[in-house]
């Protein structure tokens, strides 16, 4: 389900642990627990949650430093929740790919290769 939301970052509460996304309608209280990833959409970032997915006005500039410590960017177009990675595999040109519990597939650029390598030495 596409959840449509005409938001401005100044609309963005963040608390310690969630994000609070105002739209016309209705207020999504978003825990950073349930966020699986996050994409560049131009100016806006699309914030998946399980089925769910809140569109935002705001860059991934911008979302990432609002959100916490478990979140990796690994690509200049997504975020992942790192306690979601399911794993990570490389695909044919050699280049790293991030799956997610939920089958999600999500390439990882060769400038955030450094960035995965230390986030695994951390996490094991």
């Amino acid at each position: 389900m596409l959840v449509p939301m005409n938001v401005t970052s100044s609309d963005m509460l963040i608390g310690s642990r969630r994000l609070v996304v105002k739209s016309a309608d209705h207020v999504a209280f978003l825990s950073f627990d349930e966020i699986d990833w996050i994409e560049s959409a131009g100016n806006y970032v699309r914030v998946h949650v399980g089925a769910e997915t809140y569109i935002m006005r705001e860059t991934m500039k911008g979302i990432e430093a609002r959100i916490d410590e478990r979140f990796l960017r690994v690509h200049r177009s997504a975020i992942v929740n790192t306690d979601r990675i399911k794993w990570i595999t490389l695909d044919s040109d050699g280049l790293p790919t991030v799956v997610l519990r939920d089958g999600a597939r999500i390439p990882a650029g060769r400038y955030i290769e450094s960035r995965l390598r230390r986030w695994m030495k951390t996490a094991s």
